[in-house]
């Protein structure tokens, strides 16, 4: 008989994300926003359960988000028909259980309209250097014009 090793856990695994909790607010100017439909920022708390053996240094959460009418609330999943990473995890998540924070943008629209649904959510481990392209862009990336030359 032969046995093979589970696929997922030679990239990583699956961090499950449970007991989310989030607030609002307006995203800071240096957010990545995909698109030029008003939007908002939720600011996510939610408990991690890492089953590796190790901390993770960087995980991308995976999951959709659904307003009262069932259409897709985040700005880098418009339609909700992929599934896409949607947002970075940029500390480390340590073995067993924890409490991670990440941020969702999404419509003002989806949020206006009443309660948002939060289906599927997970985390799969990822390195700190690539989820770095995630970090807000500095004053100087936003507006090259009115940094000082090097």
């Amino acid at each position: 008989e032969t046995v093979s090793p589970n696929v997922a856990s030679a990239f990583g695994g699956e961090i499950e994300l449970s007991d989310l909790e989030w607030t609002i607010s307006k995203c800071p100017p240096d957010a990545y926003v995909p698109t030029r439909d008003p939007t908002v920022c939720l600011n996510v708390t939610a408990t991690a359960n890492n089953p590796l053996r190790r901390k993770v240094e960087a995980a991308n959460v995976f999951g959709f988000v659904t307003d009262a009418e069932r259409n897709s609330a985040l700005t880098v999943n418009p339609t909700g028909g992929t599934r896409t990473v949607i947002a970075p995890i940029l500390e480390p998540v340590p073995t067993g259980k924890s409490k991670v924070k990440f941020t969702l943008t999404v419509f003002e629209k989806s949020v206006n309209k009443g309660e948002l649904t939060f289906k599927g959510f997970k985390a799969v481990q990822s390195s700190a250097e690539i989820e770095a392209r995630f970090k807000p862009f500095d004053p100087c990336e936003l507006s090259p014009e009115d940094c000082e030359e090097f």
